[in-house]
């Protein structure tokens, strides 16, 4: 049993097969796609609304090389 388990995982993971019919398959992707999708224009919406504050930080950290976590929030203003 484990054998069999141990060769559907590599034909699996060879791309020569799938444990889903096509269908299914292709609803998964999508929906991992549109996942992703919503959470990289999130990630992109805060790091352009803070994009004055994470200049500072990283200028910060170009001239001293270490922040403390006071530090982070002092600039940030507020806890990460």
């Amino acid at each position: 049993m484990e054998f069999a388990i141990k060769q559907a995982e590599f034909v699996t993971s060879a791309g020569l097969g799938s444990p889903y019919p096509e269908k299914t398959a292709a609803e998964i992707d999508d929906e991992v796609k549109a996942i992703i999708d919503r959470a990289y224009a999130r990630c992109e919406e805060i790091l352009t609304a803070r994009r004055e504050v994470l200049t500072a930080v990283a200028e910060y950290l170009l001239a001293h090389e270490t922040m403390t976590g006071e530090e982070f929030e002092r600039m940030v203003g507020e806890k990460a």
